[in-house]
């Protein structure tokens, strides 16, 4: 019965988290008090991606946060930020120690610079055939319009049939979120052009010593971040928790024969580019860190089952920062953290 509690508080934190980042909601209330100060080397700015499991990092980050009295930024009125948010919240000299929201409308890097100072500064990348599949399967109405043909969607794409919005959830959206602009690459992008996106891309990302995980294996991913803040998830309660995994139906959506995964790369030349690349350095530095104790230590650590005494709300993050104050200490705790105004040095 207690797993099975647990179970299904966990896919309940999970499913209102991707709802939050989905949907638009306000949860009007009062604000927090002050907490105390996090040290500088535990600030991480997170940018999250889409059908990677970004998600999974963002539960993670917060269960840290809680766990380490990390202030997370959160959009101050609905589910998203929105256009000028983050500069506004800068300029008026709000400041935090996490941030692992989409950055909604186009990523602002000198904004998120000022909001979370000397933060590390990581993102995550799937492989781009498998991230189309599974945002198709998500995205369950051009799932059932184009009966799961995915090449069916990619030739819509380019003809322009379909907005802008949908066009940029399927084609190069990682790199479109990492571009910070609103040009899109899903179509009219020979693809020289998506190419010389991906290589700018990276010389931003390597500028920033941007460290990129890896959906392939989120339990290596997961212990090389928190090995790299010097974090030791032996003695946290941060545990990976399972992704949401679309269930199968018929008709969903397959790319199994060449031609599907060609048309899918095809209008995803720049993030099967920046795949490669990062998907390379990621396999070398875990090779490296194979005699790594500390790392070796994490990679079991977040794996393990959940301590007893962890908050079950603990990875949970709120759909904005218009908490209300209320409730026992452990959850007064938890929404201080994700409150507006952030931290006060």
């Amino acid at each position: 019965m207690r797993r099975a509690l647990a179970a299904l508080i966990t896919l309940t934190a999970h499913a209102s988290n991707m709802a939050s980042e989905l949907e638009a909601f306000v949860d009007a209330a009062a604000g927090a008090p002050e907490a105390p100060t996090a040290p500088s080397s535990d600030r991480v700015v997170f940018v999250k991606t889409y059908k990677t499991g970004s998600t999974t990092v963002s539960e993670f980050l917060a269960q840290i946060g809680y766990a380490r009295g990390l202030h997370a930024l959160h959009p101050s009125e609905s589910g998203h930020f929105k256009e000028g948010e983050l500069r506004r919240r800068a300029d008026r000299g709000e400041r935090f120690d996490l941030s692992f929201r989409h950055p909604t409308p186009t990523l602002d890097v000198l904004s998120l610079g000022r909001l979370v100072p000397g933060a590390r500064w990581c993102t995550i990348m799937r492989e781009p055939v498998s991230r189309f599949i599974s945002t198709m399967r998500f995205v369950r109405r051009l799932d059932e319009r184009f009966r799961g043909n995915a090449a069916a969607l990619v030739d819509s794409i380019q003809k322009k049939r379909l907005p802008d919005g949908d066009a940029n959830t399927f084609c190069n959206n990682v790199a479109w979120v990492l571009s910070g602009e609103q040009r899109t690459l899903a179509y009219g992008v020979s693809r020289e052009e998506q190419l010389a996106a991906a290589a700018a891309i990276t010389a931003r990302l390597d500028a920033q010593q941007t460290l990129v995980l890896m959906q392939k294996d989120m339990a290596a991913s997961l212990a090389l971040l928190a090995s790299s803040l010097n974090w030791d998830l032996a003695a946290s309660p941060a545990r990976l928790r399972s992704a949401r995994v679309a269930r199968g139906r018929r008709g969903a959506a397959r790319c199994e024969d060449a031609a599907c995964r060609n048309a899918v790369l095809a209008c995803n030349a720049a993030d099967s580019q920046l795949y490669e690349t990062y998907e390379r350095r990621f396999d070398a530095e875990i090779g490296r860190r194979g005699g790594d104790e500390r790392f070796r230590a994490n990679r079991r650590a977040v794996v393990a089952a959940p301590a007893r005494n962890a908050p079950p709300f603990a990875s949970k993050y709120p759909i904005n920062c218009q908490q209300p104050n209320t409730g026992p200490p452990e959850r007064r705790r938890w929404k201080l953290l994700n409150s507006c105004g952030g931290r006060v040095d």
